[in-house]
Formats: structure tokens, sequence, C-alpha cells
């Protein structure tokens, strides 16, 4: 349970990071969730298999086998943070391409007050 718990504050630490960056953080907030579990997973088979063969015969020692699992989650999730952390921020681009502070959200709306082949605009406003 704690471990899951721990696992959230790392994908709103990420998240907090990306967006920081002007970056989306969906993706990587999966790879978090992802490398977490996949890095537990294959440390304890490794462990596992490793303790079974130091203690041939008899039942290997779960602690150390569960540390290793640990370690190898937070390696796999260190790699992800590390990917995240190597980003280039995107904020200056965004400001760059508009200037007037509003927010980048698609293709932005034309303006051609001064295009010859516009249609002509009505007297009412239409």
């Amino acid at each position: 349970m704690l471990e899951i718990l721990g696992v959230i504050g790392l994908c709103k630490m990420i998240g907090g990071m990306l967006q920081r960056k002007g970056r989306r953080s969906g993706w990587f907030k999966f790879f978090v969730v992802i490398a977490w579990f996949g890095g537990e997973f294959a440390g304890a088979i490794v462990a596992g298999i490793a303790a079974a063969v130091m203690h041939a015969g008899e039942e290997p020692p779960m602690l150390p086998i569960y540390l290793t699992a640990l370690v190898c989650a937070c390696l796999g999730v260190g790699v992800v943070f590390l990917i995240a952390s190597l980003l280039p921020d995107l904020r200056p681009l965004q400001t760059a391409m508009h200037p007037g502070g509003a927010p980048f959200i698609g293709v932005p709306e034309p303006h051609d007050g001064d295009n010859p082949y516009r249609a002509p605009s009505f007297p009412d406003g239409r």
C-alpha cells in the first residue's frame, strides 16, 4: 500500500517538473508507473534466482530479494526522471510564438485584416 502512495507521489513530482517546463506529463506519469513495477519485478526475479543459487536446498531469504527489487524500481524511476530533466524548457519557445502571453491551444485564429481576397463585410456586421 505504501508503494502505491509512493508511486502516486512520484507521478505528481514528475508532473510538476514537466509542467514547469511547459510540457505535458501524461506519458511520463505512465512511464513512472511502468518503470517502478517493471523494475521491481525484474529485480525480484534476478535476486530470487541469485538467492536460490546461493542457498541451494534452503529457503532463500526474502528481505534481500525485496530490497533488491526496491533498488531496481528506484533505478528505473530514476532513469525516467533523468530523461525528463534533460528535456528542454518549452516556455521560451511558447512566449516567442505568442508574445501577448496567451497560451498556445492549437492553431491560432488567422488575422486577415489586410487580405485583399477576403469576402466583403456587410454594413450590419455580418
